[in-house]
C-alpha cells in the first residue's frame, strides 16, 4: 500500500480529525464539551468596540483574543471585558483561565489581574516573546 501526505487537507477532514482524536481522548478524560464564549462592546451606534473570544473545555477557560479599541484602552473597559469574560467561564465550571500575550502587548495588564506567566517563548515573533499565562479562578 502507498501512502502519500499531501498539504490538501479539506474542512471535512478537518473536522474527521478532530472528532477522531476526541474519540481517543474521551474514554481516557471524558468529553471535553467545549463550550464558546464570546462577548461584545458596542457603542451606541452599535459600533464593535472591544469583545472577547474564548471557550471553555473541562475545567479550563482558553482565552483566544481580546481587544478593546485604542481609544478606550486604559479606561477600564478591558477590565470590565475580563472579569466578564472570567464570570462567565466560572458559570460554566471553569476552575483556571489560559491566554497568550505578547511582550509588546498586554502582559502587565494581566498580571495586575492576577495572571502568572507558565511558560515565555523567546523570539516569537523574532525580537519578542510570547507568553503563556493562568490563572485560577477562586
Amino acid at each position: 500500500m502507498a501512502l502519500e501526505i499531501t498539504e490538501d487537507l479539506r474542512s471535512e477532514e478537518q473536522s474527521l480529525l478532530r472528532r477522531r482524536l476526541d474519540e481517543f481522548n474521551e474514554p481516557i478524560v471524558g468529553s471535553a464539551n467545549v463550550r464558546e464564549i464570546g462577548l461584545a462592546m458596542r457603542d451606541d451606534a452599535g459600533e464593535l468596540l472591544g469583545g472577547v473570544l474564548g471557550a471553555v473545555s473541562w475545567q479550563w477557560c482558553h482565552i483566544n483574543v481580546i481587544w478593546v479599541s485604542e481609544t478606550l484602552r486604559g479606561t477600564g473597559y478591558g477590565s470590565a471585558l475580563l472579569t466578564r469574560a472570567e464570570e462567565t467561564a466560572r458559570s460554566m465550571g471553569a476552575e483556571y483561565v489560559q491566554l497568550h500575550t505578547f511582550s509588546f502587548q498586554a502582559r502587565p495588564f494581566y498580571e495586575k489581574h492576577g495572571y502568572s506567566v507558565l511558560v515565555e517563548k523567546k523570539d516569537f515573533p523574532k525580537g519578542h516573546s510570547q507568553f503563556l499565562m493562568f490563572k485560577a479562578l477562586q
